[in-house]
């Protein structure tokens, strides 16, 4: 609270309130898991809203909690709201609600999205960071539709850069359920059935941080093989 308000930060009244709300709330994903609980926080704050804040506020303030355990950039898909606060104020100042505006909205959403997803996701994807690009070439041999068990921060960078592979999670968490993502953090720990619960998944091959301890169960079971590792990620394939 004090450090908000230090005038050091020389931050204006609204940001500073911005930042005084994500301060109350960039923990309360540790109520889903205290793993990526600032992906759960940021999800929560999105998608429940907070009373009195504009969607523009809600988005920023979940993009506070979302980065204030983790490095990095936002990515495109995380600026959306952003985007789309901003183009509904767009369309409230530019034209009256009876002129006919709203007939536009579908056409220029489309164009939006198409940018994001031409001109950003591949500029994204052509540099990425914190990803394990030297292993794209072997990610590129697999067959068409080998099931990757992946760690949830490489899962859009894998639907990205290898569109012919099936991750088995990225961080679209509301896509699987908390029951699915226990299962996964119980295989990534390595906790007792691991064997049958890797099975289950379909997975023919695994990338997952060096230090996971799946990781050094795999090392250990000669039917995997270890293929290479990069930025803190090794990949292993059935053989």
């Amino acid at each position: 609270m004090r450090i908000v308000r230090q005038p050091a930060h020389q931050l204006v009244r609204s940001y500073r309130e911005l930042l005084w709300a994500a301060s109350l709330v960039h923990d309360i994903g540790t109520l889903v898991d205290y793993q990526y609980h600032h992906q759960h926080s940021a999800y929560i704050v999105l998608h429940h809203g907070l009373p009195g804040y504009t969607p523009r506020e809600v988005a920023l303030i979940a993009l506070l909690c979302r980065y204030h355990r983790s490095k990095g950039w936002p990515k495109a898909g995380e600026l959306a709201p952003l985007l789309a606060a901003r183009l509904n104020a767009w369309l409230g100042r530019a034209r009256p609600a009876t002129d006919g505006a709203d007939r536009w909205l579908l056409p220029i959403t489309a164009v939006v999205s198409a940018l994001v997803m031409g001109v950003l996701l591949p500029r994204v994807a052509a540099q990425p960071g914190g990803v394990p690009t030297n292993l794209v070439p072997a990610l590129s041999a697999l067959p068409a539709g080998t099931v990757v068990m992946d760690d949830e921060r490489l899962g859009g960078w894998l639907l990205a850069t290898q569109p012919s592979l099936t991750p088995t999670v990225d961080s679209r968490f509301e896509a699987y359920g908390r029951a699915y993502l226990q299962q996964q953090l119980d295989l990534v720990v390595g906790a007792p059935g691991w064997r049958e619960r890797l099975a289950a998944t379909g997975a023919s091959a695994v990338v997952l941080p060096t230090q996971a301890p799946l990781i050094d169960l795999l090392s250990a079971d000669p039917s995997w093989r270890h293929v290479g590792q990069d930025v803190g990620y090794t990949l292993f394939v059935r053989r």
